[in-house]
Parts: structure tokens; C-alpha cells; sequence
């Protein structure tokens, strides 16, 4: 939403600025790492992201606008601004309001988060002063939800693992699992790849054609089966294509798709 906003700002003549950039998780895998190195080697004046940007990026910005979040991950999103400190202190914003209508984060967390910023509002922030403010938020210590989010990537297999769990020519963003909070992700082609993940095969060039590929929640795969945008691949039974719109700048889209037909169908 906010993408398109500047976008279409842009070229309806209302904003004088650079476009954009837009990166989340789902693009293709490919897509995904082309943006990433044109993040990182050509630094856009305004980048657009989710939080996969909190971990994995080195960028320096003039000024942070964020969502409401818990503070360990704010912290994290502030850190990209004024990154080597060779500037003037520069400001952080939150915002007290989500604009997702489910919550993407415990809700008492991110409440606590936002009264101990409330006390730090036009404060130059010091390291005292985000750890101060992050032993009130965990005060209480973890719930049993939280303790256990902890307990599953402390010990997640991946890292403890590692060496048995990595494969040559497979990529998974082995981060992105334990914030997202699930191990559970299918991969799916967009449909207008599908011509060339088939040449790709064919020549043999496997890593490439893995990828084309965008990673789902399974949840997110079962709500897209049932409104008819996934199906097992002809050339390649093993593979689940999607249908639903993807572009290279703005990724897969599927917030708000229509029933596309009646009966969901279920793949075995």
C-alpha cells in the first residue's frame, strides 16, 4: 500500500523524488538476492520493507518510520539509521497504530514497547536508555508462548545441525524461519516463470531454476489452494504453480485475491 501510494504519487506529478524500493519475502529467490544487491550497491533515497530488513542488510539512512513493534525489534530497525554514528543524531519514528488489522506481534508487548518510548519521545537515545527501556518491556519476564518461541530457535536444527542440514543448490532463508515463527513453508512457482524454470531443467542449470521460487507459509498455501491460485506443475508433478499476480518489483500478491472457483481442489 504504501509502495503503490509513492508510485502512484510519482507519476501523477505530486511527489519530485526517487521511486522506491520494495522488499519483503515473498519474491522469487532470484529477485529477491537482485534487490538485495541493488539495496546494498546503489542505496535507494526511500526503501519500503517488511521486517526481514531488520537482520540482514548493512544500510545507513537519515531517518527511520516504523510500525509499531516489540522494542528488541525496533532496535534492531533503528540501527539502520545513522548506522556509523558520523553524523548529527537523526529521528526515529513510530507509529502508534498498525495498519494490519491481525496482530503481528504479542499485543502487550508492543504496548509496553510504545509507553516506554512515550517517555523517551525528542530524547536523543543512548544505549543506557534502549536497555533500560527493554528490561521494563521483559520486566515480567517470558510467558510460556514467548519461552518457547525462545527454546525452538535456540535450538533450531539448522544451527545445531548445520552441517548435515545444508545441500548443495537448495537455498532457505534458515533466518526468516525462526522470526517468522514456523518451520513449515512450501515453495511455489509464479506462473510466468513457468517457461523458463521448464528451459532451466532442461539445461540442467538446477540451482537456477530452484531459484524461481517463492517460499509460503503453509497457511498461506492452504487459503490460496482453497481459492483456486495453486497447481501441481504438468512438467514437473513434484512442483505447485500459483497463478496469482507477481511482479519483480512488488513481489507475489495475495492479500485480497477473489474466490477464482468454487471448489478448492487438495493436493496429496
Amino acid at each position: 500500500m504504501v509502495y503503490e501510494y509513492i508510485i502512484n504519487g510519482i507519476e501523477e506529478g505530486f511527489f519530485n523524488i526517487n521511486r522506491p524500493v520494495l522488499i519483503h519475502s515473498r519474491f522469487t529467490q532470484r529477485d529477491r538476492s537482485n534487490l538485495e544487491d541493488k539495496i546494498l550497491n546503489q542505496q535507494p533515497s526511500i526503501l519500503i520493507s517488511t521486517q526481514v530488513v531488520e537482520v540482514s542488510l548493512n544500510l545507513d539512512y537519515n531517518v527511520c518510520l516504523s510500525e509499531p513493534a516489540p522494542i528488541d525489534a525496533l532496535i534492531q530497525r533503528f540501527g539502520r539509521v545513522n548506522r556509523y554514528g558520523k553524523r548529527e543524531p537523526e529521528n526515529v519514528i513510530i507509529l502508534t497504530e498498525q495498519v494490519n488489522k491481525f496482530d503481528i506481534y504479542p499485543e502487550v508487548i508492543v504496548s509496553k514497547t510504545l509507553e516506554q518510548f512515550e517517555l523517551l519521545r525528542d530524547a536523543s537515545l543512548t544505549e543506557k536508555d534502549l536497555i533500560d527501556a527493554a528490561d521494563m518491556v521483559y520486566a515480567d519476564g517470558y510467558n510460556e508462548k514467548e519461552l518457547n518461541e525462545f527454546e525452538r530457535a535456540l535450538n533450531y536444527p539448522e544451527l545445531i545441525d548445520f552441517d548435515e542440514h545444508t545441500i548443495a543448490g537448495i537455498y532457505r532463508n534458515w533466518i526468516e524461519d525462526v522470526m517468522e515463527g514456523t518451520d513449515q513453508s512450501i515453495d511455489v512457482l509464479p506462473e510466468m516463470y513457468h517457461d523458463e524454470y521448464v528451459r532451466l531443467r532442461k539445461e540442467k542449470r538446477w540451482i537456477e531454476a530452484r531459484m524461481l521460487f517463492v517460499t509460503l507459509r503453509v497457511t498461506q498455501f492452504a487459503m490460496l489452494i482453497n481459492k483456486g491460485y495453486i497447481e501441481k506443475m504438468i512438467d514437473d508433478e513434484n512442483v505447485f504453480e500459483i497463478t496469482a499476480p507477481y511482479d519483480p518489483m512488488i513481489g507475489l500478491q495475495i492479500s485480497e485475491l477473489s474466490q477464482k472457483k468454487e471448489d478448492g481442489a487438495v493436493f496429496i
